[in-house]
């Protein structure tokens, strides 16, 4: 088949989709409007690629399963643009810094000794090194079947939640010593309430900000939330409910204490107490050559959608296409970022070669084993 049957058989395979999931209505409006431009005659324009309706709508869904579906996300502190970048290209993002406090005499003028806003939001350089996509093939023997399941549904919910999960799992790469020098040694097997305990104190010792969090692995907080003093009711009244995940909220400082099976272990690491400046997240959306090739007057065969979060700024870029030789349709979203933490949040040149206690080092506690 030629190219122009490709693009029939993806038309009606998306118009099939949208039947199932926004009624027949639209579905029905749609489907005149095709076999009204097949009675016309087709005509190949210049620049094509525009996103149909059901892209956005596939995106969308992805969105909103990594916003919700994985909250150790929230942790971190995020800033995300919808700013066209290359790969590789270094931006400038921002994290807030605390004001210091002075004296006052009243009567005196309150002005005296202010501080700047825009020295006191810190300007970070992260290079935008990390890119992570979900890649979902729908064969052509299988189309009609597929697109019009709850499965293809769910396929896109996890979509977005393994995309999450990616980002926090290069987030938690940072945990290393070059980042964060402040551990706690518990000898593993025997982690439970006083771990938290001296958790608390040392980030407390380190002045770190609030909210605090607790990420370590399954077996780590398996073995604090079995500690009585966290399952009595006449302390933390805090068990393991429907969500097979641990956990806890609210206990010894830490707003939550949280299992993440995919921990790093490297050097001995079994947990990580943190406030949310301790690893700051850059996203931004993905520059390609599509936009040119249409400036241009090159045809692109292949569908393409910047999704763009209007709260967060969070931002996808999503491409569907169809192989013309097999007639296989593939979906792929796209996710863009950098990461830095700790005492890389200090020195832009080098980010892991400053000392101690700089950048955002106090803000993170390294929990590790004997």
């Amino acid at each position: 088949m030629n190219f122009r049957t490709s693009l029939n058989t993806l038309a009606l395979a998306l118009i099939a989709l949208i039947a199932y999931t926004r009624g027949p209505v639209l579905a029905a409006l749609l489907l005149f409007a095709f076999l009204g431009s097949q009675v016309v005659g087709w005509t190949p324009r210049p620049v094509c690629g525009t996103a149909t309706l059901i892209l956005p709508i596939l995106t969308g869904a992805v969105m909103e399963a990594f916003k919700f579906k994985v909250p150790e996300l929230s942790y971190f502190s995020m800033e995300a643009k919808p700013v066209p970048v290359k790969f590789g290209q270094q931006v400038i993002s921002h994290l807030a810094s605390v004001p210091s406090v002075s004296d006052h005499t009243p009567g005196t003028s309150l002005a005296a000794s202010p501080q700047d806003l825009k020295t006191l939001v810190q300007d970070i350089k992260i290079t935008i090194d990390l890119c992570k996509k979900v890649v979902i093939k729908v064969p052509s023997a299988d189309v009609g079947t597929l697109l019009l399941s709850d499965v293809f549904k769910q396929e896109m919910t996890e979509s977005g939640q393994a995309l999450a999960r990616a980002v926090v799992d290069s987030a938690l790469g940072t945990v290393v010593a070059a980042n964060f020098s402040h551990s706690k040694t518990v000898t593993s097997g025997n982690e439970d309430f006083d771990s938290l305990v001296t958790l608390r104190k040392g980030l407390n010792t380190q002045k770190a900000l609030t909210p605090r969090y607790f990420l370590g692995g399954t077996d780590v907080v398996a073995n604090i939330a079995n500690d009585p003093r966290v399952m009595s009711g006449l302390q933390y009244n805090q068990r393991i409910t429907d969500d097979p995940y641990v956990r806890l909220q609210n206990i010894e400082g830490f707003s939550e204490v949280r299992e993440y099976p995919n921990f790093p272990t490297t050097a001995n690491l079994t947990g990580f107490g943190f406030e949310k400046r301790a690893i700051h997240i850059a996203v931004r959306q993905m520059m390609d050559s599509l936009d040119m090739a249409r400036q241009l007057g090159i045809p692109t065969p292949i569908l393409d959608h910047t999704e763009v979060d209007e709260l967060t700024g969070l931002v996808f870029t999503s491409f569907l296409w169809i192989d013309v030789n097999t007639h296989d349709i593939y979906m792929a979203v796209v996710v863009m970022f950098g990461v830095r933490g700790g005492i890389g949040l200090s020195d832009d040149a080098n980010p892991s070669s400053g000392a101690a206690d700089a950048g955002m080092d106090p803000a993170g506690l390294r929990l590790i084993s004997a």
